[in-house]
């Protein structure tokens, strides 16, 4: 973890980095907010609307139940994208005002 720095790197058991976290402020986890340049143009101020508009309908929306945070799923073979934001439900209404909180950047499996 670079907590400093605003990111984590996950790696399996041959220590080869499998995804990349990229999170905004993160006052509680003890990280810094990342300050290099997001994917796909993104900003850590999006809002869910505005992320589709810059990256398209996600594949899936996962989470939101109220017990996890809001998750959009984006594919790109060999990578794979997720944007997670403010919120732990998916209503439009929540959304609508739900920044992006981090984003993980890894290998499809």
């Amino acid at each position: 973890m670079c907590n400093d720095y605003g990111f984590e790197l996950d790696m399996d058991s041959s220590m080869t980095v499998t995804s990349i976290v990229l999170y905004a402020n993160e006052g509680g986890g003890g990280f810094s907010q990342y300050a290099g340049s997001l994917p796909g143009g993104l900003a850590f101020t999006d809002t869910y609307p505005v992320v589709v508009g810059k990256l398209g309908q996600p594949l899936e929306l996962v989470g939101g139940s109220g017990a996890t945070e809001v998750s959009a799923r984006y594919s790109a073979p060999p990578y794979e994208l997720s944007v997670t934001f403010t919120t732990w439900y998916k209503s439009a209404e929540y959304l609508a005002r739900a920044t992006v909180h981090m984003i993980a950047i890894g290998l499809t499996q």
